[in-house]
């Protein structure tokens, strides 16, 4: 089929010259007909009309069906609107819909830019916070104090104070070990509270917009790769809106730009099935394994006709 492929990208070459060439077929088409008339080829076909008929009618049955069902998508558009993948499992707030819960989670997984918080005011800073925090090096790193690892730090302190007016040298030691050891706990504890958690929010780790490959082939949308903390991954596409056409199938390439079949399927390119519809927004699950850092491009690939219809180059 990459000879019909090849007669297809030649035909949209010629498809913003499609009016003209219509016109010009249309009258080349009378005038055959005027001159199979003038030369009275129509009393022959009528005076064979029954072995014709037998040939032709078979014939043309499977030629209309065959152009149909290739050629029918190119005319026909196919809706699929699935929801974002990752809103099922949130728990809806009063007053929300499910479809503003997906809209919110969808913008929340592309976001990629720090959080700036403003200081606290004064009086919530507290003193033993910022020592615990200096003294291990991190003076701008958060330090979580619960209640009682606080009050540890403040008596370790008074402790080393008193020891600072005691009478007896080695009264001023012992007290002061047992403030150090007590704050040097304190603040152990406060290092591991101040561990990050580990994050459960989805990542969009790659993302591109559909191009049109030529005047014929159009095709416009994102393609979002998102990841979930168990590692699984979903390619999703919204806002698709491209040329339909028979048993387009959605690849993930290693080329960043394919144009050709040998472009689409160079070593490490995945079939991630058939294109659902070639409008709307639709989930496809990537498989377990694929390591989609090597893949540069998502494309929406003619398998019959060996035909790039669309292609979205990722970004990271």
């Amino acid at each position: 089929m990459a000879t019909f492929g090849d007669l297809e990208r030649a035909l949209a070459d010629l498809y913003p010259y499609r009016w003209a060439i219509g016109a010009a077929v249309l009258v080349l088409i009378a005038a055959f007909l005027a001159f199979a008339w003038w030369r009275g080829w129509h009393r022959v076909v009528w005076r064979y009309r029954k072995p014709l008929g037998i040939v032709s009618v078979p014939l043309l049955a499977v030629t209309l069906w065959l152009g149909w069902s290739l050629g029918s998508p190119l005319f026909t558009n196919v809706t699929v609107d699935e929801a974002f993948p990752f809103a099922a499992t949130a728990t809806v707030p009063e007053g929300m819909e499910r479809e503003e819960v997906e809209e919110v989670l969808s913008g929340f997984s592309k976001v990629d830019s720090p959080v700036m918080e403003s200081m606290p005011a004064p009086a919530a800073i507290d003193v033993s916070a910022v020592m615990a925090a200096e003294m291990m090096g991190e003076e701008d790193a958060p330090v979580v104090m619960t209640a009682a690892r606080q009050a540890d730090l403040e008596e370790g302190m008074a402790m080393a104070i008193k020891a600072v007016e005691a009478d007896s040298m080695e009264e001023a030691a012992a007290m002061t070990e047992e403030g150090v050891a007590m704050m040097e706990e304190a603040i152990e504890q406060a290092e591991m509270m101040a561990q990050p958690a580990a994050t459960n929010q989805v990542e969009a780790v790659a993302m591109g917009s559909f191009k049109d490959a030529d005047a014929f082939h159009r095709g416009s949308g994102t393609a979002t790769i998102y990841r979930t903390p168990d590692g699984s991954e979903v390619l999703r596409l919204e806002d698709l809106n491209v040329t339909n056409g028979p048993a387009l199938h959605v690849v993930l390439s290693t080329h960043p730009d394919p144009e050709r079949s040998e472009q689409v399927k160079q070593e490490g390119y995945v079939d991630l099935g058939d294109l659902k519809g070639n409008r709307g927004n639709q989930n496809y699950p990537i498989p377990a394994g694929v390591d989609t850092s090597i893949h540069k491009s998502v494309v929406i690939y003619c398998y019959p006709f060996a035909v790039v219809f669309s292609v979205a180059t990722l970004e990271r």
